[in-house]
């Protein structure tokens, strides 16, 4: 999708029926990824592989959608840093799924102490404060 048509269709959403957002789930590109077999060339591709993209779209979103709609934010998103990076490009929510089938439930726990540091840092009690907090 060009990146016009791209804003139109966001704009549009912001002022539609539309609940929410989630911002790339998945990609079918393999562009600048190494692949170790054929198999991996088919369906899509989530987790790691997929956060720079994932980051790039939600920076695109957040100034046409992010204040009138919640995002969640999804792809890549394997730690507490990443997710309160994410919280502060403007996703309301975030999404894991790949880093959780490989770490487990330790993980909750661990993302939540690194996102309460990274508040911390910031100066924020509430995570609801750092939300945009890289666009302000």
């Amino acid at each position: 999708m060009d990146l016009g048509a791209e804003s139109e269709l966001l704009s549009y959403l912001s002022s539609s029926t539309v609940d929410g957002l989630v911002i790339s789930n998945t990609t079918v590109s393999r562009d600048n990824i190494r692949l170790s077999s054929k198999l991996m060339t088919i369906g899509g591709l989530s987790g790691a592989p997929l956060r720079d993209k994932s980051r790039s779209m939600l920076q695109r979103a957040y100034p046409l959608i992010g204040k009138t709609k919640p995002i969640v934010a999804s792809g890549g998103i394997n730690s507490g840093e990443e997710a309160y990076m994410r919280i502060c490009m403007g996703a309301s929510l975030c999404q894991i799924y790949t880093a959780f089938i490989y770490r487990g439930p330790e993980l909750i726990t661990s993302m939540i102490d690194d996102m309460q540091k990274c508040m911390l840092r910031d100066g924020f009690s509430k995570i609801e404060q750092a939300k945009g907090f890289y666009y302000v």
